[in-house]
């Protein structure tokens, strides 16, 4: 998960310096957005909270992981939505920056009864977030990415995941269009670095988003360290 914070703050350099993005990737007062805050805020509850938690403790957890960072990068929707409670509808721009996290933190969750991703626990958390039909095929994207730390090749690990070999036509701004173009620059690379220039370039999509799950995908086939790559 730490290549998605560092996609976040990779962004967040690209947008105010390119220059100092492609010399050093990330400046040193780069700040992480509500999307790298998101990571944050999932990533304890995926990973060691019960299956039946309630939204309450969710929506609580998730705030108090803002209010103990910087969340004076963070869209001020993503502030509102902490600040006015969680009995109030989710805003949809919450909602998509939710749904698309959820899948890469989900590719560290190992179902304890077998030696796969815990596709039940990613959908209940989709659901947390009002995830339709789509967010339930966006979870294949966490099984992509648990391939990949096992060792997978780029090819094996979108075996039988559909969209991402022929999404070519889905809308960019969708999740499974965000997943997509993520998938596509992390496949047009050759280390974690070069795979972040890619979200950067690529003419698609809100760049904290692209560069997180771009991140997130290059981490678990090559680390997050320079000039280190990992071999099946």
């Amino acid at each position: 998960m730490l290549g998605a914070i560092i996609g976040d703050l990779a962004a967040w350099t690209w947008e105010r310096d390119p220059a100092l993005f492609y010399r050093r990737l990330i400046a040193p007062d780069a700040q992480i957005s509500e999307v790298g805050l998101a990571v944050l805020g999932l990533a304890e509850p995926m990973l060691r909270w019960p299956s039946d938690f309630e939204w309450e403790s969710l929506y609580n957890h998730i705030g108090g992981v803002c209010r103990k960072g910087n969340i004076a990068d963070a869209s001020p929707y993503f502030r509102d939505w902490l600040q006015v409670g969680y009995h109030t509808p989710i805003p949809e721009r919450v909602k998509r920056v939710m749904l698309l996290v959820i899948p890469l933190v989900g590719g560290w969750c190992k179902a304890f009864y077998r030696n796969a991703v815990d596709k039940e626990r990613i959908v209940a958390f989709s659901r947390k977030f009002h995830g339709n039909k789509e967010e339930h095929y966006l979870s294949q994207l966490a099984e992509v990415i648990y391939r990949l730390r096992q060792g997978a090749t780029k090819p094996e690990a979108i075996q039988g995941v559909h969209y991402l070999k022929e999404g070519s036509l889905l809308d960019p701004e969708s999740p499974l269009g965000y997943a997509y173009h993520a998938w596509e620059c992390f496949l047009h690379s050759w280390d974690f670095t070069s795979a972040l220039h890619n979200a950067m370039r690529c003419p698609y999509g809100e760049k904290h988003l692209l560069a997180a799950l771009t991140g997130a995908i290059a981490e678990a086939m090559y680390s997050c360290e320079y000039g280190f790559i990992k071999r099946k």
